[in-house]
């Protein structure tokens, strides 16, 4: 799975897919507070998630589904190493604060694009709701970019494997 989301082609298909049905979902009701929000806290909190819990390939549901979970290879190792690292967490940093202002802009210009103002209040859940599912859905986005910057650190750098 991790090796797909790498792929540009698949990634953009699937990515396309999900921000479209979530800027549906925020298209219903013409509430300010669903248009900026969650577009923009959404991808912050994918990143700090990341910051707590730095994004580890063989630590996931298909890890455990193919049987690498247990996974202790010099490869293996390198690679975890690779995106915890002071490096990856940069960039997810900053892939988090590009895909908050792509998100919040579009998300502003749904809203103009209304042509009419937006109420302002808002159900408190419902927000949320929509924040942790921009936030899920922008973990797809750091797993493609932390994982190309991984595959291409890999093929810059020849470090031999430590002998146990």
């Amino acid at each position: 799975m991790f090796r797909e989301l790498a792929d540009r082609r698949i990634a953009g298909v699937f990515g396309c897919i999900m921000l479209a049905s979530m800027l549906f979902a925020l298209s219903r009701a013409h509430v300010g507070w669903y248009y900026v929000v969650p577009t923009t806290a959404g991808p912050m909190l994918g990143w700090i998630y990341l910051l707590v819990r730095p994004l580890n390939p063989y630590r996931s549901l298909y890890a455990r589904i193919e049987g690498m979970e247990s996974e202790q290879s010099c490869s293996a190792l390198r690679l975890v190493n690779t995106l915890a690292s002071p490096e990856a967490r940069w960039l997810a940093f900053k892939t988090g604060l590009v895909t908050a202002a792509a998100l919040g802009t579009i998300g502003v210009l749904m809203c103009w694009s209304r042509q009419e103002p937006p109420t302002w209040s808002a159900n408190g859940g419902a927000v949320l709701a929509l924040t942790l599912m921009f936030a899920v859905t922008s973990l797809l986005v750091y797993t493609h970019v932390l994982m190309r910057w991984a595959f291409r650190t890999w093929s810059t750098t020849d470090r031999a494997c430590p002998q146990s």
